[in-house]
């Protein structure tokens, strides 16, 4: 009997657990939506360049500066929603399915916010290199 009531219990603690999860993991936005938040972002840090006359450090200047109210949320197929960026010293690839900004003022990549994905989009396109 208490094996029993040890695998009903498993079960249903499976089952709650992936209640909650399955559904940010296996959604993700329209591929539109995700390249219209990228196009935003960096329309931002353009701007900012421009009136500033150089690329912030982070992109979270542009809230401070008042360019974006916030890091739009991003969310890819099996990963979960965030709007976290990842800060890089050079474009790589860690597949966090985050934002990523490349920080390092030497790197000549300086200033590019990607995403930091090893997936790619229906047409075959690697999402960190839209």
């Amino acid at each position: 009997m208490a094996k029993k009531m040890f695998f009903l219990i498993s079960i249903l603690i499976t089952a709650s657990i992936l209640a909650f999860f399955l559904p940010y993991m296996g959604r993700q936005q329209s591929e539109a939506e995700i390249v219209r938040k990228l196009s935003a972002v960096r329309l931002a840090l353009t701007l900012y360049n421009v009136n500033h006359n150089k690329k912030p450090a982070t992109p979270y200047e542009l809230i401070k500066a008042g360019y974006l109210e916030d890091i739009p949320v991003l969310k890819l197929r099996w990963k979960m929603p965030s709007n976290e960026v990842e800060l890089m010293d050079s474009m790589s690839i860690k597949n966090t399915g985050r934002w990523a900004y490349v920080k390092n003022p030497n790197s000549p990549d300086f200033g590019l916010f990607y995403i930091d994905s090893a997936a790619s989009d229906r047409k075959g396109r690697p999402w960190s290199l839209l």
